[in-house]
């Protein structure tokens, strides 16, 4: 048996971190009765390699921390109080119309499925701070010399706003015209760094690259817990698998984004908020790291030496257009009907709302060749994946026979289906490649939805852009 007070920091951190994200989707069944969502903001851990490590735990107001233990697990443990992770936000800046939300752009990226577009990446809740978030949401771009450009929303991790989501990305992805990437590139290293690493370790120098001038600091500690809110409201969602960082002064709203520098102007992370009180560790900051993000959304990062050129490894064999374009346009009569078939055999009781948003599933599907699939009808029909089409789905003999007798519904649907393949739809589900039916029994719910948090829901269906 396992000796608790022999754990390695590490591992003691994970353990902590894994109890209190379950506990925060309410899902935990072990671990101290204290560690839960009621009680606990944040927990963070040193990064050092040496000496005694201290867990901190942030205590929400009203908790006395006279019934927190002195350790956890033979880890040392200490309890402060603190606010939610603040948001805040020589790279542009950014200011979405909508609600007038600042924050800073983390890199210029490069879309490795479709050479032909181009991002930029920064965070989520800088692009989409809210429910109302939709993929074309617009936003300025302030470039050097005051010139001030559109940008559109395509793609964001977390959906706030339904509920209080759990994630390891705070990330968004804003389309950029040809006009602005030739006015991003040309700053050359005013704002691309050299190189993009993974290498963050205790006591690594960086710099946080703000609009007025960078900010030196240093990695110190392991971070989870609550971001957003403001005094007496509940967080916007929950992060986790973060590093907090230390500044000599504090960061300030608009930094949210921000690129995070190491030694050699690598880029190693995205600054997310602001610590109100720094703790035992001295972290006042947190930064997401931005390896994941780019893996996560398939980009691939401008640098000073390297335009993000795609090689044989980043394009696709096939290459297709992003998930609402024009490109879908050149579909055929087959896929039009397969995709129509599609809509009414799964929506055909939700509306014209309804089967936008699985049209909207299926283009997304396609944009990404999700399983290989290179056509809208190869993705429509992959076995198991649109219940309509299963060999022992009711909706499959009606499905053959609608060709003959089409009703209200399949006009519908046909029509959807012609909105869709000439790329005037909007995506109503926030990018979302997986859906199910509000009314699936919880022991017949597929095991991909454990722990997961809807992007959307629309009807009777709850939909997800989180799913691998």
């Amino acid at each position: 048996m396992t000796n608790r007070n022999s754990l390695g920091r590490a591992h003691v951190f994970a353990m902590a971190s894994a109890v209190l994200e379950r506990r925060w989707q309410r899902l935990a069944t072990d671990g101290p009765d204290w560690l839960c969502s009621a009680a606990v903001r944040s927990i963070a851990m040193p990064l050092i390699t040496d000496g005694s490590p201290v867990l901190v735990v942030a205590l929400k107001d009203g908790v006395s921390g006279r019934d927190i233990p002195s350790n956890l697990w033979g880890i040392p443990l200490r309890a402060v109080r603190q606010s939610p992770l603040q948001m805040q936000s020589n790279p542009p800046g950014l200011t979405l119309r909508r609600t007038q939300a600042a924050g800073t752009a983390t890199v210029l990226v490069r879309d490795r499925l479709n050479g032909e577009r181009s991002y930029l990446l920064t965070c989520g809740h800088v692009a989409a701070p809210d429910a109302a978030a939709r993929y074309g949401d617009e936003l300025r771009v302030a470039l050097p010399g005051g010139v001030v450009v559109d940008a559109f929303l395509r793609e964001w991790q977390p959906a706030i706003g339904d509920g209080r989501p759990l994630t390891t990305l705070d990330a968004a992805l804003v389309e950029v015209d040809a006009g602005t990437l030739q006015s991003l590139t040309a700053q050359g290293s005013n704002w691309l760094p050299r190189r993009v690493s993974d290498d963050i370790r205790a006591g690594l120098p960086i710099a946080l690259q703000r609009m007025n001038g960078p900010l030196e600091g240093m990695v110190c500690e392991r971070w989870s817990g609550e971001v957003g809110g403001g005094p007496g409201e509940a967080a916007d969602y929950l992060l986790r698998e973060a590093i907090g960082y230390r500044t000599p002064e504090l960061t300030i709203g608009g930094d949210s984004g921000a690129p995070i520098w190491s030694e050699g102007d690598a880029l190693v992370g995205m600054h997310v908020g602001a610590i109100d009180t720094p703790r035992i560790n001295g972290a006042n900051a947190v930064m997401a790291r931005v390896k994941p993000a780019l893996d996560w959304y398939c980009v691939k990062p401008y640098t000073r030496d390297d335009p993000a050129t795609l090689t044989a490894e980043d394009w696709p064999a096939r290459p297709v257009d992003g998930p609402l374009s024009a490109a879908a346009a050149a579909a055929g009569s087959e896929d039009l009907e397969i995709l129509a078939k599609t809509l009414w055999g799964e929506a055909r009781g939700e509306g014209r709302t309804g089967m936008e948003a699985v049209a909207a599933v299926v283009l997304n599907r396609l944009s990404k060749r999700y399983r290989g699939c290179d056509s809208i009808a190869e993705v429509c029909l992959d076995p198991k994946q649109f219940s309509c089409w299963n060999a022992n789905d009711p909706n499959l003999p009606l499905l053959e026979r609608i060709d003959w007798r089409p009703d209200e519904a399949y006009e519908m649907a046909r029509s959807v289906a012609t909105l869709a393949l000439s790329g005037q739809l909007n995506d109503p589900t926030r990018g979302a490649r997986h859906y199910v039916a509000r009314s699936l029994p919880l022991a017949l719910r597929p095991k991909w939805l454990d722990q997961k948090s809807p992007c959307a829901v629309i009807g009777r269906h709850e939909f997800y852009n989180d799913i691998r």
